[in-house]
């Protein structure tokens, strides 16, 4: 066979060799045309995927340039430990490498990084994304952002939080850390904005100065004056006892309680709250408000978030209603005390003496 008939026997083959028949040109099978545009498809397609703006990432090392079309550098990590193939990878081209996952291009980021601020390592995974995408007009950015939305948010208070810590004074160590948390949680139950009071506020000369004022309150000769009052509620306590027969469970804390808020509703500000008078207290009474607050006061200490949000737990809620209705009732004893106006030369009840 001649030299010059090979390329006519190859067409022959394919079934391409044009005749000269009375029809003209023998038309092509249209196997070979659909095997020919799906070629053309293919190529069409990689060349639009390919075509994509990379930006800088040409500059990053990685296995990227041995890609085969399509699926990229996926054929190496088909196997069942194929983070070795990422770590050995990440061991020759350092802690930042280029590969293509498939058609589209990926930026690996492992241990291996540099020291970077918090908050910079923070943001580093919603920042890449938008590095790597192309000139996107700002209504599509928008939309493809929409998703991480609650992340963003979620960073943010993390970061809030953060910052928040940066910029308090370090708390007490050892025993005095718990003392201090529990002054600062009481000092919230009893005030909104949880300033400190007598009970918690630190020794300065501020506190000393009321602690002298209301000091008389204490003295034993005023103190004495209001013994028939304790007896009195005491007895009367020991009397709606005694009705419920000796086979009657009593709660003594309860009982205790009671007769304590009475005594310093009377004997510090003149105001009865009734509490030995209660059968059942209503679900606002300062009997069933103290335990709620008392309990607050404890998880509180435990869990510090939960004063920042406290939606977030179960009795969250039912804990900031308690430390509500708590706070309302100073505020009623302190508007109670400037209504009695000036108090009589014998009176030495706190109330009496706080009134400026």
């Amino acid at each position: 066979m001649a030299l010059a008939d090979v390329p006519g026997r190859v067409l022959d083959y394919l079934g391409l060799r044009p005749s000269l028949g009375t029809a003209g040109l023998e038309p092509v099978s249209w196997e070979v045309a659909a095997a020919l545009a799906t070629a053309a498809a293919l190529f069409f397609a990689y060349w639009v995927l390919s075509r994509r703006a990379n930006f800088d990432l040409d500059k990053i090392p990685g296995p990227w340039p041995k890609a085969l079309p399509v699926v990229g550098n996926v054929l190496p990590c088909l196997r069942p430990d194929f983070h070795r193939v990422l770590t050995e990878w990440s061991d020759q081209y350092g802690g930042i490498y280029r590969l293509k996952f498939l058609w589209r291009e990926a930026l690996v980021v492992t241990g291996a990084l540099p020291p970077l601020p918090l908050p910079l390592l923070l943001l580093l995974p919603l920042l890449l994304p938008l590095l790597l995408l192309p000139p996107t007009p700002p209504l599509l950015l928008l939309l493809l952002l929409l998703p991480l939305l609650p992340l963003l948010l979620l960073l943010l208070l993390l970061l809030l939080l953060l910052l928040l810590l940066l910029l308090l004074p370090p708390p007490p160590q050892g025993g005095m850390a718990y003392e201090h948390a529990l002054q600062q949680t009481a000092s919230g139950m009893c005030e909104p904005h949880g300033q400190p009071n007598l009970l918690t506020a630190p020794a300065d000369e501020k506190w000393k100065a009321i602690r002298k004022g209301v000091a008389v309150s204490f003295a034993f000769q005023n103190i004495k004056k209001k013994f028939p009052m304790v007896v009195s509620r005491v007895n009367e306590l020991i009397s709606r006892l005694a009705v419920q027969g000796p086979g009657a469970s009593i709660d003594v804390d309860q009982a205790a309680l009671r007769v304590t808020l009475d005594i310093i509703g009377l004997a510090g500000f003149g105001h009865d709250y009734e509490s030995v008078k209660q059968d059942v207290p209503p679900y606002d009474h300062l009997l069933r408000v103290l335990p709620r607050c008392f309990t607050e006061v404890m998880l509180r200490i435990a869990n510090p978030v939960r004063e920042l949000a406290p939606g977030m737990f179960k009795t969250g809620p039912k804990g900031a209603v308690a430390f509500k209705v708590f706070q309302d009732q100073m505020r009623f004893l302190l508007n109670k005390v400037r209504q009695d106006g000036q108090p009589a030369d014998d009176n030495m009840d706190i109330g009496a003496q706080v009134l400026p």
